[in-house]
């Protein structure tokens, strides 16, 4: 079976293209082969704030009053 020509990528651009989409549908993207199984847990800022918008929750700043 022939890979796919975007996995052929180096892990620096991957990581690129991930962190241009939110952490949720980039950590979707690990069904897509074993060569993205594990690819989002390098990305260098997860921004879960953008999630937590999305589903009401309220994240403040640590000691918040």
């Amino acid at each position: 079976m022939e890979e796919d020509r975007i996995s052929e990528l180096g892990d620096a651009i991957l990581l690129r293209i991930l962190c241009s989409i939110n952490i949720k549908e980039a950590v979707q993207t690990s069904i897509l082969s074993k060569r993205w199984k594990n690819l989002w847990t390098s990305m260098p800022d997860l921004n879960f704030r953008s999630m937590a918008i999305q589903s009401g929750v309220h994240i403040g700043k640590p000691f918040d009053s």
